[in-house]
């Protein structure tokens, strides 16, 4: 709270008085399962899978006022200006209205990875992933996002190991 000794124009003297409060409250959970999996004679299968979910919520809220004629030595009390013969004082009180702020962020999330490695000579991977907020949109449709890939890769040295040149 901060205190300003200000005159209102033809006013008795008065002081001024912010409120600026603001608070934020936020959370996080998030539960995962993982997997990693070697067979075979030569170990050479390979599995590796994750599967989990998170949600978070943040909640913030805030209020922000400016008033002029506070008299903290009266009682903790305000003048009162008639605005209709103090205009500049009306021009003030019409450009610094109060802020009240009200904000929530909600977001739940599904997730999913797997792998498939054979030897050193090629690995499948597909990932999904599947977030819902109140942040994504204003219709319903558009509160949820799906997300997905897929990838192979092949490792075309493994067949010159050993001596074997270019065919």
């Amino acid at each position: 709270m901060r205190r300003e000794r200000m005159k209102v124009q033809g006013c008795r003297e008065g002081g001024e008085l912010t409120v600026d409060k603001s608070r934020n409250k936020s959370y996080m959970f998030r539960l995962q399962a993982d997997l990693n999996r070697y067979w075979g004679v030569e170990q050479q299968h390979n599995i590796n899978a994750s599967v989990g979910m998170e949600t978070n919520s943040t909640k913030y809220d805030a209020y922000k006022n400016i008033t002029r004629g506070y008299d903290p030595e009266r009682g903790k009390q305000f003048i009162v200006v008639d605005p209709t013969v103090y205009t500049s004082y009306a021009n003030w009180m019409s450009e610094n209205v109060p802020v009240v702020t009200d904000n929530l962020s909600n977001m739940l999330s599904w997730y999913g990875s797997i792998s498939y490695s054979y030897g050193n000579w090629f690995t499948v991977n597909a990932n999904v992933r599947y977030d819902g907020s109140n942040q994504f949109g204003e219709r319903s449709n558009d509160k949820l996002l799906p997300i997905w890939s897929a990838s192979f890769n092949y490792n075309v040295m493994e067949h010159f190991k050993g001596g074997a040149g270019l065919v």
